[in-house]
């Protein structure tokens, strides 16, 4: 297993004060909310063609080497998939993707693809 770090949430050091988590049954999306200096900002990870969603309360998340809150990983020859794979039927296009937010947990997706930063409302940075 090997991790790879794609994006960071562009939320202040003290994390995002809201998360919310909406699937279509097709596509997924994970908004967080914060405040800045300029007001309310909102941030959007979609996740596409999501086939399976993990959600893992703060308490008990463990984040891997080199992982931290507020940004998005790749969970690459990921044993969840794997398992995912050997069970149900093959996953071949899918991906293991994860994101932590302080205050609120880690979600884990296994999807075709990750966009993001998609759907920003500024102000982003102050």
């Amino acid at each position: 297993m090997a991790i790879y770090f794609i994006d960071r949430v562009p939320a202040p050091e003290y994390g995002c004060s809201n998360v919310t988590l909406s699937f279509d049954g097709i596509s997924a999306c994970v908004k967080c909310k914060f405040e800045t200096k300029n007001g309310s900002a909102e941030y959007s990870i979609s996740f596409a063609n999501c086939r399976a969603i993990l959600f893992t309360e703060e308490a008990r998340a463990h984040l891997s080497s080199g992982q931290g809150s507020e940004q998005i990983f790749e969970v690459v020859n990921s044993e969840w998939l794997i398992r995912l794979s050997s069970q149900i039927f093959p996953l071949t296009d899918a991906r293991h993707f994860s994101v932590f937010f302080q205050d609120f947990g880690m979600y884990e997706f296994i999807a075709e693809s990750v966009t993001p930063g998609s759907g920003v409302t500024e102000p982003l940075r102050s």
